[in-house]
Parts: structure tokens; C-alpha cells; sequence
């Protein structure tokens, strides 16, 4: 990350009036972006929609319990188990 942010592009400067730049903005660090979702309705609609269709074999409550999930599971990973469980089940 230090080198992109390295790049001319991010230090470029950008005339928005006399003397001032955009202010440079830190990303999340890791530890606070990997962190199971605190609740359901924290889960934006547009991004589970587009979990759904990535997943289309996993129902939706699978994927809202693996975000919401203290334990680092994918959720491919959580969807390639469904489908074993299923295929057994039938």
C-alpha cells in the first residue's frame, strides 16, 4: 500500500481554491475491516444481492450467518460445504 499511495498520482496537487489539496485519507487498517458484520442490518441490500448471484447455489441465510460469523470462514468456502451437505442429503 505505501507504494501506491507513493505514486505522483496520490501526490499530485489539485487546485480547489488558493493553497488547498485534497487531504490524503488513511484505509482502514486490517484489523478494522476484518471483522464479522455486528448484524444483520448492517448488511447492505445491494452487496448481499450481489453475494446471492455469486452464490447462487447457497441460500441466503447461509451467507448472512457466514458474515455475521466470528469465525474466518469464506464464503465460498461455506458455499462449496452446503453444496457437499446437500449432495449428500440427496
Amino acid at each position: 500500500m505505501p507504494e501506491i499511495l507513493s505514486h505522483a498520482f496520490f501526490n499530485m496537487p489539485v487546485n480547489f481554491g488558493p493553497g488547498k489539496r485534497v487531504p490524503h485519507v488513511e484505509p482502514p487498517t486490517l484489523d478494522e475491516i476484518a471483522r464479522p458484520v455486528a448484524s444483520e442490518r448492517e448488511i447492505e441490500k445491494d452487496i448481499l444481492k450481489n453475494l446471492r448471484t455469486l452464490w447462487h447455489g447457497a441460500p441466503e441465510k447461509d451467507i448472512v450467518r457466514a458474515l455475521l460469523s466470528d469465525e474466518w470462514v469464506s464464503i465460498p468456502f461455506l458455499v462449496s460445504e452446503i453444496a457437499s451437505v446437500e449432495r449428500i442429503r440427496n
